[in-house]
């Protein structure tokens, strides 16, 4: 039962290594392409490298670019669901808010600065 298992297990294990993406849509930040399907260059997942193939590098003596915040985007749904929790709980709301948006907090929040409504 044992050897079953395993031989099953490791063929769909082989299945899922050679998965490829078929289909790729596109919406462009300025709204030329809405859910554009593109053509099919096929991206084809393959097994890890070694360790040290990409190794990053950061160095602190050249900036390209600053960076102001971090932030996330939130659905309608999402968004009818804190002005739910708004109208219903009103302390849990701040709570939230509080746990999204304080950078004073440390690792406690997530310390996010712009919310972008979808």
């Amino acid at each position: 039962m044992r050897l079953i298992l395993f031989t099953v297990a490791s063929g769909l294990l082989h299945l899922t290594a050679a998965q490829t993406i078929y289909d790729i849509w596109q919406t462009t930040w300025d709204r030329s392409k809405l859910l554009t399907r593109t053509s099919d260059p096929l991206v084809n997942f393959v097994t890890k490298g070694a360790i040290g193939d990409a190794d990053i590098v950061v160095s602190d003596g050249t900036v390209y670019q600053q960076m102001d915040g971090f932030g996330a985007t939130l659905t309608d749904s999402s968004a009818l669901v804190f002005n739910n929790l708004k109208t219903k709980n009103s302390a849990n709301y701040w709570a939230l808010l509080n746990k999204l948006f304080d950078v004073t907090d440390g690792a406690a929040t997530a310390g996010f600065g712009v919310l972008r409504l979808n």
